[in-house]
């Protein structure tokens, strides 16, 4: 019998650029993401602060792999300012799917450890 755990849940799609799309945070994307924000909990809190470049950062890495030479800048002209709550809503789904359970608690807890708190 198969671990529960290692099936994977229903993907997040979401209509972009005229297609329909499946959001992803592969490892590839969680490296992308760590390069750009210095962890994924930094990530997480640009994503949740509701700007524009890093929701569009954010889609650009969850669509990364369909298209490794996809850039940010045609992922941005997929969107309007009237997609963004939507697109928002899908990135934090699928973000929170993608991580294993603790995940983002034990970033919180170096981040906090390495500053010295």
């Amino acid at each position: 019998m198969s671990n529960l755990g290692d099936v994977r849940q229903k993907p997040v799609k979401i209509t972009l650029g005229g297609q329909e799309r499946e959001l992803r945070f592969d490892m590839n994307a969680f490296a992308e993401l760590e390069d750009l924000y210095g962890s994924i909990q930094a990530g997480f809190e640009a994503l949740a602060s509701g700007k524009f470049k890093p929701i569009r950062t954010m889609l650009w890495l969850a669509l990364l792999h369909e298209n490794p030479n996809l850039t940010e800048r045609e992922v941005g002209s997929w969107i309007s300012i009237g997609d963004l709550a939507e697109v928002a809503s899908k990135l934090t789904e699928e973000f929170s799917k993608s991580l294993p359970q603790g995940a983002e608690d034990e970033d919180t807890k170096a981040d906090t450890q390495n500053s010295g708190n």
